[in-house]
């Protein structure tokens, strides 16, 4: 009669386990899916900060090619300036000149 109370709480103490075991199989099961989860989300996150500096890298190179050719246009600008200043025509046009004339109609004049 012992033995077979020792037997049936045995049994129940099987079950209890089994039970257990089933339940920590299931919170490990959640805690792996919610670590890919987390995985995946860091991932997306890496992504995008590289996505981020490489559209800031291209931003960047875009942003000094317009100031070179900015600083290469204004550097043919004023030596197109300097030529006209230092030309024989130049020197034969006074303050006076410039003081009467119309600026819209010095734009239209075609050079000689």
């Amino acid at each position: 009669r012992q033995q077979q109370q020792q037997l049936e709480a045995l049994k129940q103490q099987l079950e209890a386990s089994k039970t257990r075991n089933q339940e920590l199989e299931r919170h490990l099961q959640e805690t792996g899916q919610a670590v890919a989860g987390q995985q995946k989300a860091e991932q997306a996150v890496d992504q995008l900060k590289r996505e981020f500096s490489q559209q800031m890298t291209q931003m960047q190179e875009e942003i000094e090619a317009r100031q070179e050719q900015r600083a290469r246009a204004l550097r043919d600008l004023k030596a197109e300036l300097l030529d006209e200043l230092t030309s024989p025509r130049a020197e034969a046009y006074t303050l006076d000149d410039a003081a009467s004339a119309d600026p819209r109609r010095v734009l239209e004049e075609p050079d000689p």
